[in-house]
């Protein structure tokens, strides 16, 4: 595990010592009751810590997973405005299917596991040659 957000080992101290004095501050009105302020304290201490560690933004590291087991996905618009012809006299659709097999998917089919799919009327996995 790494922290994504680490914190020097000085700013750290601090945070926690800040953290520790807000939590025996918040309580000070319980003076007459130790017991109770001593147990609120802690756990709004505890709660501080939480926070703390889970802005650091732990994560998980592992060197296991294989970058082809990485799903792309690739939207493509099939509706009806797809179908209008452009300047050049081509549909939108069709730029749209050479571009992804022309550049998209030789850039990413070596590296990930690549999925088509179309949106438009209706929203699923289609073949290149479906577009």
């Amino acid at each position: 595990m790494a922290l994504a957000n680490p914190v020097p080992g000085w700013a750290l101290v601090l945070v926690v010592l800040a953290a520790a004095a807000l939590a025996w501050h918040a309580y000070r009105r319980f003076a007459h009751w130790p017991a109770r302020r001593h147990t609120l304290s802690v756990l709004r201490f505890l709660t501080f810590l939480a926070l703390i560690f889970i802005l650091m933004r732990p994560v998980a590291r592992s060197t296991e997973i294989d970058a082809r087991d990485v799903v792309v996905p690739i939207l493509v618009d099939t509706s009806r405005s797809m179908a209008i012809e452009d300047v050049d006299g081509g549909r939108r659709l069709e730029h749209a299917r050479r571009f992804v097999a022309d550049v998209l998917l030789p850039a990413l089919r070596g590296q990930f596991t690549v999925e088509l799919l179309s949106l438009g009327e209706v929203f699923g996995l289609v073949e290149l040659v479906a577009l």
